[in-house]
C-alpha cells in the first residue's frame, strides 16, 4: 500500500513539474491571428538565440507539445506582463560584460529579432538581449516599421581610462522630451529599465 502511494506520489510530482514549466500565454502568427494556450517558459528567455528555431505549445496543458516555428511568429506573449514583438532593428550588440575596445562609435546591423516590450505608445521603449547585455531600443507612432537603438557604451579612451559613450541621453532629449523639460533633465537618466520606462510613460501620458 506504502508502495502504491509513493508511486501516486512520484508521478503527481513528475506531472505537476512537466505542467508547471509551461506558463499560460498566446502567439500572433504570420495572418494575425491570436493562438491562446500554454508555452514552455524556458521559450522566453531564448527566443533570440540561434539554437531556437520553434516555439514549444500547448493547447492544453494535458495535450502533446506542439512545434511552431518562429518564423511564423510575430508576437508572443503571456497575460498583460510579457510581450515579444518580432521587428527589424538597428542594433549594435556589443558586449556590456568584457573586452571593451578604443572605438566610442557603434556598428549598427539591421537584423530581426524579438523585442520586449515594455512601454506601448505614441513612443515605445523595447528590450533586447542577444547575450551581451540588455539593450534598450524604442520606436514613434508613424515611423517606419524598424526599431532604433538607444545608444550606450563603455570603451577605452586610454590604456587606463575607460569611459562611456552616453548618446542615448540626447536621443531621449530629442524624441521623447516632455514640454517642460530641458537638456539638463536627461543628464543623469541612467541605461536602465526603471528610468527609461518611466520616461516613456510620461511622455506618453
Amino acid at each position: 500500500m506504502k508502495k502504491i502511494l509513493l508511486l501516486s506520489a512520484l508521478f503527481f510530482c513528475i506531472l505537476s513539474f512537466s505542467q508547471g514549466d509551461f506558463k499560460k500565454g498566446y502567439y500572433i502568427d504570420n495572418e494575425g491571428v491570436k493562438i491562446e494556450g500554454y508555452i514552455k517558459s524556458s521559450n522566453f528567455k531564448t527566443l533570440n538565440d540561434d539554437s531556437f528555431t520553434s516555439l514549444e505549445f500547448k493547447k492544453d496543458l494535458d495535450q502533446e507539445v506542439l512545434k511552431i516555428e518562429k518564423l511564423y511568429i510575430t508576437v508572443l506573449g503571456s497575460g498583460n506582463e510579457v510581450k515579444y514583438q518580432k521587428m527589424n532593428a538597428l542594433i549594435d550588440d556589443v558586449s556590456f560584460f568584457r573586452d571593451y575596445g578604443s572605438d566610442k562609435n557603434f556598428s549598427l546591423q539591421e537584423k530581426i529579432v524579438f523585442l520586449n516590450v515594455l512601454v506601448e505608445g505614441n513612443a515605445t521603449l523595447y528590450a533586447y538581449d542577444g547575450g551581451q547585455g540588455v539593450k534598450y531600443l524604442w520606436k514613434m507612432a508613424g515611423d517606419e516599421a524598424i526599431a532604433k537603438q538607444l545608444l550606450y557604451k563603455k570603451y577605452n579612451k586610454s590604456n587606463s581610462n575607460l569611459t562611456e559613450n552616453n548618446t542615448f541621453r540626447e536621443q531621449l532629449f530629442n524624441h521623447v522630451k516632455c514640454p517642460n523639460q530641458t537638456f539638463s533633465d536627461f543628464l543623469n537618466v541612467k541605461y536602465e529599465k526603471e528610468g527609461l520606462i518611466s520616461l516613456f510613460t510620461n511622455y506618453n501620458r
